[in-house]
């Protein structure tokens, strides 16, 4: 009999775990598979963008930025930058040493080409965004932790062509060129690796609007920040590329 008892109560258990080892599978499933929508600059009085981001196998809690510039690469609009690089101020940061804790920090490493853009207007001492000179809230959000939707809009109509671009980095995202080791001196690339990568859209005309378009990986940031270059060689970049699956953006009036 009480062999019997034992052998209910087992297999009652294994039920149990068969059950809760399926609702977790799908839970996992609806996780990955659910599209995070984010919202900037509702207030704006000119075009509509929808940017749809779909993480790539290498995603791993990266930060990033979208913005607008005109043909000739000049800085005209942030539709989003992550909240964190906004404001200077992380989660995991210390001012003083460089290591893991909660408070504020100046990476220059982290989306260095946007960044010295975003500068040419807000013509700050300093190039990158701190607390003492952030970025608007209405262009920042919180750091989407896989796939996502960015509405925003821009500030008023564009009259003349522009590109939509995104520049995306993750934190120690070492590979076999860029590793812990290479440039021993350089505090900002320690926590760094390989370097953020750039991606932009082909040429938008305001007349040709609606618009749908994939942004195309075409370069990369300076692996510290020390300067707001596009880097276009990508030979050594390997799993930074799979950050990112694919990027699209459509926008309309």
């Amino acid at each position: 009999m009480k062999s019997k008892r034992v052998l209910k109560v087992f297999i009652m258990l294994a039920a149990v775990s068969g059950l809760m080892w399926i609702q977790s599978c799908l839970t996992a499933k609806q996780e990955s598979g659910s599209q995070q929508i984010i919202i900037t600059n509702p207030e704006g009085k000119g075009f509509i963008f929808e940017l749809d981001f779909q993480k790539g196998k290498s995603h791993h809690y990266p930060l990033m930025a979208a913005w607008v510039e005109d043909i000739q690469g000049n800085y005209l609009q942030t539709l989003y930058v992550a909240r964190s690089v906004a404001k200077g101020e992380y989660d995991h940061a210390d001012a003083s040493t460089g290591k893991w804790s909660s408070g504020t920090l100046i990476r220059p490493a982290t989306l260095p080409y946007w960044a010295h853009k975003y500068n040419t207007i807000a013509k700050n001492t300093e190039t990158y965004p701190s607390p003492q000179h952030p970025v608007p809230d209405v262009y920042s959000g919180a750091t989407p932790t896989g796939n996502f939707t960015l509405n925003s809009k821009s500030d008023k109509p564009l009259t003349a062509p522009f590109r939509v671009w995104f520049e995306i980095n993750q934190f120690f995202d070492f590979n076999h060129f860029w590793t812990n080791s290479s440039y021993p001196e350089d505090k900002e690339y320690k926590t760094s690796g390989q370097p953020a990568l750039i991606y932009a859209s082909d040429i938008i005309y305001p007349g040709s609007l609606p618009a749908e378009l994939n942004l195309r990986l075409i370069g990369h940031s300076h692996y510290s920040g020390q300067d707001g270059g596009l880097y276009i060689s990508l030979e050594t970049i390997t799993s930074a590329k799979n950050i990112v699956s694919t990027i699209s953006i459509k926008i309309r009036k």
